[in-house]
């Protein structure tokens, strides 16, 4: 895109119709939008798939649907939306700043980002927070300090800068225009445009930045299917998954993380015929005579086998990551790898072409680790889960909300242990697709009467 957008400034210099100077500009701004675009689409093409796109409409529509006043215009509406209740309900709060951020993108080069009172501030701040850019606070009405001055904007900031506003919804845009005006006469600040969750009539707006918006009030009117498309397409392991679970309650995936080969086939002599998954890593266990022996012990129960690497590069690294402990592991293919979304759905996409549709991708949304909770990273790969054809669900210490995604929930015991090496325990939840512990299982003195518990 930037090599394109040099092209073209290359022809209007050519033409005479901007200087050297101003092409050289253009092309910059060019390259700052398709970096900024890069960094925000997280999602990659996924990104603006239709199944998350309707998934989060439909909760739209259900929840923060409901009839009201319009402020322009004073007009009853059936279609108010009071998007400052999505803060009660904190995963749909995050899917709508993914989708705010997409919008976001059409602004390049941000030195500030500003809320519209009231609606706008936490949006604002929800994405100034994640663009790392400071943030102001734009008061509604001038307000006297001690000192007698008169404040209605707070925060640091230089003449001059480039400022993005957010806004919940814009109707007519007579806030936002306000909002804009205040800003340049008061700060001098150049306004680059309005990012809102909502417009409700994108022809009728009377702003003079430029406005982008996440949903239109058209799409949120369009009729939507009674039951929302929210079905992820096809997966065969996740098939074969499902009847091993409904043939061993325990429903257990076994971490072996045991550096003695001896107690390592113990084990799993023990609690094979009962087990659902195997997950390994490979890299901080076992020796090669016990993984020798990894494909018969796989043959004989059953099991399916994940390895459990928490792949997080680029493409072409997570590639040749796979293929090598796919060789450690005695050739034997894992069913399943666990990946970080740190580098984004390409790595995703990598691992299901190496894996060439025998190996599934579980994507870690969060752990069982203490402090480790990410609004907008489990926003993102909860959207794979439900869009991708080679996720395999999300290993999660909370309900993502919806039956299509395995829930693979770490960190579990059955006694009330304290938190060990900065895990947390707790029991198994209801909701809990597959269950995953480690110690609790090859520390029991007797493993498999453990599983009769479960």
């Amino acid at each position: 895109a930037a090599a394109a957008a040099a092209a073209v400034v290359v022809d209007i210099t050519a033409s005479g119709g901007a200087t050297l100077e101003t092409a050289s500009d253009y092309v910059a701004a060019g390259a700052a939008r398709v970096a900024m675009a890069t960094a925000l689409l997280y999602d990659g093409i996924h990104a603006f798939n239709d199944l998350d796109r309707l998934d989060t409409l439909s909760r739209v529509n259900s929840t923060l649907r409901t009839a009201g006043v319009l402020k322009a215009g004073k007009t009853q509406t059936q279609h108010y939306y009071d998007f400052r209740q999505a803060w009660s309900d904190p995963a749909l709060a995050m899917d709508l700043v993914r989708h705010l951020l997409r919008a976001v993108a059409d602004f390049a080069q941000v030195d500030l980002v500003c809320g519209v009172p009231l609606g706008g501030i936490p949006w604002a701040t929800a994405v100034a927070t994640y663009l790392r850019k400071p943030l102001l606070l734009l008061r509604a009405e001038a307000k006297s300090t001690h000192g007698g001055q008169q404040h209605l904007l707070h925060g640091r900031y230089q003449p001059g800068q480039r400022v993005l506003l957010v806004e919940d919804v814009v109707t007519s845009g007579g806030s936002a225009e306000q909002a804009v005006q205040q800003l340049q006469r008061h700060a001098q600040l150049q306004v680059v445009g309005v990012a809102c969750v909502l417009a409700r009539q994108p022809t009728r707006m009377q702003v003079s930045v430029p406005v982008a918006a996440a949903f239109t009030l058209a799409e949120l009117q369009w009729p939507l299917p009674a039951t929302p498309r929210r079905r992820p397409p096809p997966r065969p392991l996740l098939d074969r998954l499902q009847r091993l679970l409904a043939a061993r309650p325990a429903r257990l995936c076994w971490a072996a993380d045991v550096a003695d080969p001896a107690v390592f086939l113990r084990v799993l002599e023990s609690i094979g015929s009962q087990l659902c998954v195997l997950k390994l890593h490979a890299d901080t266990a076992l020796g090669v005579p016990a993984l020798a022996r990894l494909a018969e012990y796989r043959q004989r129960y059953g099991f399916m086998l994940m390895l459990d690497h928490k792949f997080a590069d680029i493409d072409s690294t997570v590639q040749a990551q796979l293929r090598y402990w796919t060789q450690q592991l005695g050739g034997v293919a894992p069913d399943f790898v666990t990946c970080h979304l740190v580098a984004g759905p390409a790595s995703v996409d990598a691992l299901w072409a190496a894996g060439q549709g025998a190996t599934g991708v579980v994507l870690v949304a969060s752990m069982s680790s203490t402090r480790h909770r990410d609004g907008l990273l489990i926003s993102q790969a909860r959207a794979l889960a439900l869009t991708h054809p080679g996720v395999c669900g999300l290993v999660t210490q909370e309900d993502c909300g919806s039956e299509h995604i395995v829930h693979w929930v770490p960190g579990l015991r059955l006694d009330n242990l304290p938190a060990l090496g900065g895990q947390r325990y707790r029991q198994p939840p209801a909701w809990a697709t597959v269950r995953i512990m480690g110690r609790a299982i090859h520390t029991a003195a007797d493993p498999a009467a453990l599983l009769s518990k479960l």
